[in-house]
């Protein structure tokens, strides 16, 4: 197994064929993956004796898997149900020989066909420990229809409604219980049969626990997960979840853990599917890693020691040799956003920083940040950088190592027409960012011509701006590639986890951050740490990837200490530091700072230090 990548539902099922072509029977892949899952569940809720499960099945692999589970777990000594969508008729052949099996055991399921079967699923779900959602997996890209539509809506009412009943009819705490969500995604609140004694951290080799369903997360490193009861678990991909992209096909399942093969499938990290999934376990169903390598092109980014593959400055360097940064920024009324992106390459350590700002704008951006060198500049009468300013900036550009060029420079049309020039003007690796982006809506050829390597750090909005379409959740990956590999560029589009994506296709995905970062002047902080470590010599891409878990790891140690609700853009800037030192510990250093366990990948991810050692050319 190799840590750290990532698939989509189309490149698993390429894999899957591959490894059945290669001689490995697929129901020995079945085998394996259903055995894996209770592992995964002896793992985390021993003892599982006496407890009862529940199985939902579906009428392809997916379903097979349940089988598997149910035939394990009884074995566990689990009390296990099941039922099996549309009856025990007409299977195909994998499932098939694991329904014979399972009724030789004696657990034969009961079929779901009629709206009348609906009320006995209901009292079942009622009154179990575990249930198991076997109904779709990978190849399910369709809106869900019919009875499995109504199957889904049950559970995910049964379970919400269970959740927010009050504990032995008391009243609730609402310290002790969390939101929920309901089918609709409302929320709830939870109930009280939390399963939390008996679990591990999910520390295993490969362990993910991104944000999103149900599961809360106890603060401080290593600590364990408490899960709801009934713990839903799904196999592979909650059903109802697109693998590919994350899209809900019109109803999915809340899981509170999702055990999916080989590797995390996008859909997973991608919101909205993201929040159907809970935490996620990766189980090696032994793929041979060849296959992994060749068809994934898509990363996560890890808990593992960043720091070490970024250029560390020598003991006798000095401000001149660790970053020199020019940044092209403000405009009357936005100075914030040239205070925050040098004051954040300061911090990132960068050794200079000059900041070519309006005149009238310079003595609220020198009073704010001291440390930086301050270059008044021409000016427009809204307070605006003039056009004129071009030949001043273009002689700094090129005593620089790195620019950053866009934040709150308004859409001035002369600011706008001197953002084309600088781009067009110097062969520096240029990050541009806000108002720098918004200069190219009409002009995206100049990012192509541009002579210097330039990374684009847009928001949705903006991105969509800039190639004239709208960016949905579910097509970020596949726009965010498109742009990159039309326009030449790295991107870096912001949001619920953040993608880089490069030209030769690879693409990063990002699981730090909170929602305490959505405000204002927080991508202006993102900038500022990117373009600081490309100023230190690091390789555009890999200042890029390593820049957005730095930023999207500070905001989640400022979450921990502040609330994420309280964040303002400079507290990410205050926590840098901590961020840091967080990436350059080694694992279980008491010098660690801690970090919410719900963003942890666990287990050996030296393949990222590997790769981003050499700029990231694998």
């Amino acid at each position: 197994m190799i840590a750290g990548r990532v698939l989509t539902g189309r490149d698993a099922e390429a894999i899957d064929h591959q490894t059945i072509e290669g001689g490995v029977p697929s129901l020995v892949l079945m085998e394996r993956a259903g055995a894996g899952l209770v592992r995964v569940m002896e793992r985390k809720f021993k003892p599982l004796y006496g407890k009862k499960a529940l199985i939902i099945c579906g009428r392809g692999n997916n379903g097979g898997d349940g089988l598997v589970i149910a035939r394990h777990l009884f074995l566990q000594g689990v009390q296990v149900k099941s039922y099996l969508i549309g009856g025990q008729e007409g299977l195909k052949a994998d499932p098939a020989a694991n329904l014979d099996r399972v009724k030789r055991m004696g657990l034969s399921p009961r079929g779901i066909k009629e709206d009348h079967d609906l009320q006995e699923l209901k009292e079942e779900v009622e009154s179990v420990d575990f249930l198991i959602d076997a109904i779709f997996g990978i190849g399910l890209h369709d809106e869900v229809r019919g009875i499995a539509q109504k199957v889904i809506e049950v559970i995910n009412n049964v379970v919400f409604k269970k959740r927010a009943e009050p504990a032995h009819g008391g009243q609730q705490s609402a310290k002790r219980h969390e939101p929920a969500r309901d089918a609709t995604g409302k929320q709830g609140t939870r109930g009280p049969g939390y399963l939390g004694a008996g679990c591990d951290g999910g520390d295993s080799p490969i362990s993910l626990s991104p944000m999103g369903g149900n599961v809360r997360a106890l603060p401080g490193r290593g600590r364990s997960p408490i899960f709801p009861s009934p713990v839903v678990i799904s196999v592979d991909i909650p059903s109802g979840v697109d693998s590919d992209n994350g899209r809900i096909l019109g109803v999915a399942i809340r899981a509170d853990l999702t055990v999916t093969f080989v590797a995390p499938k996008f859909g997973l990290l991608n919101y909205p599917g993201a929040a159907h999934a809970g935490q996620i376990e990766v189980v090696d169903i032994g793929v041979d890693e060849a296959l992994l390598e060749r068809e994934s092109r898509i990363f996560v980014t890890s808990a593992s020691r960043i720091g070490e593959s970024l250029i560390r400055r020598q003991e006798d360097a000095h401000k001149g040799e660790v970053g020199r940064i020019l940044v092209v920024a403000g405009s009357l009324g936005m100075s914030g956003a040239a205070i925050l992106s040098a004051k954040s390459a300061l911090v990132s350590g960068a050794g200079l920083v000059y900041v070519a700002v309006p005149g009238s704008v310079l003595p609220i951006v020198s009073t704010a940040l001291v440390e930086m060198v301050g270059i008044p500049m021409p000016e427009n009468p809204d307070g605006s950088l003039a056009y004129e300013a071009y030949y001043r900036i273009l002689d700094l550009g090129r005593e620089v190592d790195a620019l950053l060029v866009g934040p709150g420079l308004s859409q001035n049309s002369g600011t706008q027409r001197l953002v084309r020039e600088i781009l067009l003007g110097l062969e520096k690796d240029i990050v541009l960012d806000a108002d720098g982006l918004n200069a190219l809506t009409q002009s995206t050829s100049i990012l192509k011509e541009a002579p210097g390597r330039v990374i684009i750090t847009p928001h949705p909005g903006e991105l969509s701006r800039l190639i004239g379409r709208p960016v949905p959740k579910e097509k970020r990956l596949e726009i965010s590639r498109e742009t990159s590999a039309e326009l030449g560029v790295i991107c870096v589009l912001k949001g619920a986890r953040t993608l880089i994506t490069e030209p030769g296709g690879r693409s990063f995905v990002n699981l730090t951050g909170n929602s305490g970062m959505a405000t204002a002047g927080s991508g202006d902080v993102l900038a500022g740490i990117i373009v600081s470590l490309i100023a230190q010599h690091n390789d555009p891409f890999a200042s890029a990837v390593s820049g957005v878990y730095l930023h999207g790891l500070a905001g989640d140690l400022a979450a921990e200490e502040l609330g994420a609700s309280s964040i303002i853009a400079s507290d990410i800037i205050r926590y840098l530091p901590g961020a840091f030192e967080e990436a350059e510990s080694p694992p279980g250093s008491d010098t660690r700072r801690r970090v919410p366990p719900s963003i942890l990948l666990a287990g050996n991810t030296m393949w990222l230090r590997q790769l981003l050692a050499r700029n990231l050319d694998a």
